[in-house]
């Protein structure tokens, strides 16, 4: 019923204090109907267990050696390419009164859709070679980060196509991510983007 549940409970539903991975409690899965963007959560913890994992996705070489990530559900079993990596803020406040929607689950159309995935884009710490269609799956990792309060890890992956193959030797470093504005403001940096 919300997405704070599991962040102290396991799947069984008693008291965690590692909590559990689980679904954005606003997305849809079943047999006949699956979202277009899936969103898991999970801590990280101090036995590196859950999304600990995810921060590693900070790193270059981390990336270039596992691109992909694997889903199981009762519907399917399936291969997701990530395309971004980015910090998001949790309050608004935090980036001039705005949060980028990584929690949109259905578009009505391309355009839509491309400029959602064109931000991610922008705001990624590396630079993939990964693109992201209307007609592709999405899969949204969430976990708690420590650039700022309330600062949050994004993993963004969007399903593989049978046969593809991925070539990650051309993905680098972004030079300017575009992150919330209380990280510039943390710095001592002028903010470089336009205000929202």
């Amino acid at each position: 019923k919300n997405n704070t549940f599991y962040k102290n409970h396991n799947s069984l539903k008693e008291k965690s204090v590692f909590g559990s991975l689980y679904f954005d409690c606003n997305n849809t899965i079943t047999f006949k109907k699956i979202d277009k963007n899936l969103i898991v959560y999970g801590n990280k913890t101090e036995n590196e267990q859950l999304f600990s994992q995810l921060e590693k996705y900070k790193n270059i070489k981390f990336y270039k050696q596992n691109p992909t990530i694997r889903l199981s559900t009762f519907y399917s079993n399936d291969t997701y390419v990530i395309y971004s990596v980015f910090i998001i803020n949790s309050d608004a406040k935090d980036d001039g009164g705005y949060i980028y929607n990584y929690k949109q689950k259905n578009f009505s159309d391309a355009m839509q859709f491309g400029n959602w995935v064109s931000e991610a884009k922008q705001r990624s710490i590396i630079n993939t070679p990964v693109t992201a269609e209307f007609n592709n799956s999405i899969l949204t990792l969430v976990t708690d980060s420590e650039e700022f309060e309330g600062a949050k890890l994004v993993v963004m992956a969007r399903k593989l196509v049978e046969n593809e193959i991925i070539n990650t030797d051309d993905a680098t470093i972004s030079k300017s991510p575009r992150y919330p504005k209380i990280w510039y403001t943390n710095r001592g940096i002028d903010y470089p983007f336009e205000n929202n």
